[in-house]
């Protein structure tokens, strides 16, 4: 089932790991960015995640360019959660 209320009222600048962003060329939309460092396996490093709704992902996929605190990625994998938001995994140029 899909959640009714409006992501905006979640996913805003109060919100840790808020970030504006231009997809394709879109008018910017909120998302949460997360970058934490990860052990698994004595293989260490950052995963770099974007937390959106579906809505606002629009057409984009993998491999999709977006520009985030002035470092470029791409969209890996895209992870929807059911509720219309979705886990987008980034891939650093």
């Amino acid at each position: 089932m899909a959640f009714t209320e409006d992501f905006d009222d979640f996913i805003n600048q109060d919100t840790p790991g808020f970030v504006s962003i231009s997809i394709l060329g879109n008018p910017p939309v909120s998302a949460l960015f997360d970058k934490n460092y990860q052990t698994t396996f004595d293989v260490e490093g950052s995963r770099p995640v974007l937390h959106i709704s579906e809505t606002n992902l629009g057409a984009a996929t993998r491999n999709t360019p977006i520009v985030i605190g002035g470092v470029s990625y791409r969209i890996g994998t895209v992870e929807s959660d059911g509720t219309g938001m979705v886990l987008i995994n980034l891939l650093e140029d």
